[in-house]
């Protein structure tokens, strides 16, 4: 990320167009080998019912896919490089 897109998002972030969330304590039905944001990430998605979740990791993409099948949720997952 370049200075300008630091900039970009702290305005956003100021003017209420970025939100900050975390996900209600809740555990996954398959947490696999995930890192904490990984796995904060795929239990928000599920808590939001969100459209997409990006993951640059495709064991977390996987486990992700896995989660949201569990939890009858229809969010698509991508990698960075998908997008």
């Amino acid at each position: 990320m370049n200075s300008a897109d630091a900039v970009t998002l702290e305005n956003a972030y100021k003017q209420s167009e970025l939100v900050v969330r975390q996900p209600a304590p809740s555990s996954l039905p398959y947490p696999g080998l995930l890192h904490n944001g990984e796995a904060e990430s795929i239990r928000l998605a599920i808590e939001l019912q969100a459209d997409w979740l990006l993951v640059d990791d495709l064991d977390a993409r996987q486990i992700a896919r896995r989660n949201f099948e569990a939890a009858g949720v229809p969010t698509g997952v991508k990698g960075t490089l998908g997008v």
